[in-house]
């Protein structure tokens, strides 16, 4: 196959794949494999006819049904609560539009949409992103566009380690189970969620052993003296180091 025989707008890709390129908006979709056949004529005709951003087969709300039929449950249990947040924000948005017609143009508004709140647009970028990144997997787009689109930067002040003096007074004033965990948190390093998790069990002579749940890495953690002396003073109440 040749692009001289392809009809207008159509051409290879990849050197086995057929791509509609738009002629105004220039986002390339998908079209059936044999340009011969009943359902590549009725697909071109679709496509200059100009029903390119309608709902269907190929919708953004069609592809976040797939990615998280096939990919989401993959992910750790917080990754997939933040996706699903910004999944519902990018359905209600451009859920109706065909995939092959979202341009960065449109992403970096949707990014500028969102100025106060540039946590919060970055997660969304982000999903996006991966959702694109799935539909060139699945072939039903050639590139990522949202690949290059720079994060807002947040406006909050940059966060900084608590002063030596600040780490003293806590010490010295913290309730016996508020000061356990406060130990803990500095001892290891760790999200307090891990640390919450973490039980006598997986304490050995070699530190503390952690799964942590945003990366499903599995640590050994060696024990500070002071933290090695706190565990030693506390007492076993359950199952788990920290009890609140």
């Amino acid at each position: 196959m040749v692009k001289r025989h392809l009809p207008k707008y159509v051409s290879l890709y990849s050197g086995k794949f057929l791509y509609f390129k738009h002629p105004h908006t220039k986002a390339l979709h998908r079209m059936p494999d044999d340009p011969s056949s009943t359902a590549f004529a009725r697909e071109y005709a679709r496509l200059r006819s100009g029903h390119h951003g309608t709902a269907g087969k190929r919708s953004v709300k069609a592809l976040i049904a797939n990615y998280t039929r096939d990919k989401l449950p993959a992910k750790a249990k917080n990754t997939q609560t933040a996706y699903r947040r910004a999944f519902r924000y990018i359905e209600e948005k451009i859920g109706a539009y065909d995939v092959a017609t979202i341009k960065r143009s449109n992403i970096v508004d949707m990014q500028n949409a969102s100025p106060d709140k540039p946590a919060t647009a970055n997660r969304r970028l982000e999903a996006l992103s991966v959702l694109l990144t799935y539909a060139v997997g699945i072939e039903w787009i050639v590139v990522n566009p949202a690949i290059g689109v720079p994060r807002l930067k947040s406006k909050r002040p940059k966060r900084t380690p608590w002063p030596a003096n600040f780490v003293a007074a806590a010490r010295e004033t913290a309730e016996p189970d508020t000061l356990l965990l406060f130990e803990m948190l500095i001892g290891t390093g760790q999200r307090i969620s891990d640390v919450l998790a973490m039980q006598w069990s997986h304490v050995s002579a070699d530190g503390i052993a952690v799964t942590q749940t945003k990366t499903s890495a599995r640590l050994v953690i060696p024990l500070t003296s002071r933290l090695s002396d706190t565990l030693a003073q506390t007492p076993r109440r359950g199952l788990y180091i920290v009890s609140l």
